[in-house]
């Protein structure tokens, strides 16, 4: 007899892996319309509840309802509340776009960048009721290299989530569907990005700190807002220019300046270093 599914989430590639499963059989979808998922979904006509973070308690109540095996989840936008839904045998299962214990929460790529992380992945693990803290059952993970960008890893991170799901559900299949895995390593981080981690300030951060934050937040949908003497500027794409020569020739001593435009960049002094901002906008108003 077939396993039933319930997927939950808002990305399509673990999905996929779900609806390939011979042995599987996916009785609902609950897609987050705030992701990739749903829209993907419409345009495949594959039937799916739609909802938005506000309606929590109605996808929780449907939850309730459905008869299900397996509830996978890869990108809830809310904690669930397991020990509501549990039954005898159920399993609940995340996929984590991080090399769990580090960066468990909301954004661990965003956290990725900024605390300074060497390699990213993805882990599959059980779910209880402490976030993202679930014996592990499979893991990917990659080298983070300086050519890397946010979009990019998010990206790379998806496609390493469906591998480590992949191998879970070999897991699974093996121990029977009787619980396996491997408890976390202890310790680990956590990293849920705020309005205040979002803004830098060119008179007071050295560059190479507020190069960071263009790393970590360098999508459309971020970006970093950078307080200049000339006003304040969203921030797509930038890095630290330390060459020793570039700064004896540019720098005014002024933190906050922008010192050179051309190419369609500017440089920004710091008080320790140039910025070079690539992809950007001016806000309007005067400086924040």
């Amino acid at each position: 007899m077939k396993k039933k599914i319930v997927f939950i989430g808002n990305r399509t590639q673990v999905l996929d892996v779900c609806l390939n499963e011979p042995d599987w059989k996916v009785v609902a979808i609950f897609a987050h319309r705030g992701g990739f998922l749903a829209p993907d979904l419409a345009a495949r006509q594959i039937a799916h509840f739609s909802f938005a973070f506000a309606e929590k308690e109605d996808v929780l109540q449907r939850l309730e309802a459905c008869d299900f095996d397996i509830l996978v989840s890869n990108g809830c936008p809310f904690i669930l509340p397991i020990s509501r839904l549990s039954r005898q045998e159920r399993l609940f299962i995340n996929t984590h776009p991080s090399v769990l214990p580090d960066l468990k929460g909301p954004h661990p790529v965003n956290g990725l960048f900024l605390q300074g992380r060497q390699e990213f992945g993805a882990t599959t693990h059980y779910m209880d009721e402490a976030v993202d803290a679930g014996d592990v059952l499979a893991q990917q993970r990659v080298r983070l290299t300086a050519d890397l960008d946010a979009g990019l890893v998010y990206r790379l991170s998806f496609q390493l989530e469906a591998e480590a799901f992949r191998q879970a559900v070999a897991v699974l299949k093996e121990a029977g569907y009787r619980r396996a895995g491997r408890p976390q390593e202890a310790g680990g981080s956590t990293y849920k990005r705020t309005a205040a981690d979002q803004f830098a300030d060119a008179t007071l951060e050295p560059a190479l700190d507020i190069e960071k934050k263009f790393r970590a937040f360098g999508i459309r949908s971020l970006g970093t807002i950078l307080t200049t003497k000339q006003g304040a500027y969203r921030v797509f794409e930038g890095c630290a220019v330390t060459h020793e020569e570039a700064k004896q020739r540019f720098g005014r001593g002024e933190p906050g300046a922008i010192v050179l435009e051309y190419d369609g960049k500017l440089l920004v002094e710091t008080p320790e270093g140039l910025l070079k901002l690539v992809v950007y906008e001016k806000l309007d108003g005067p400086p924040v």
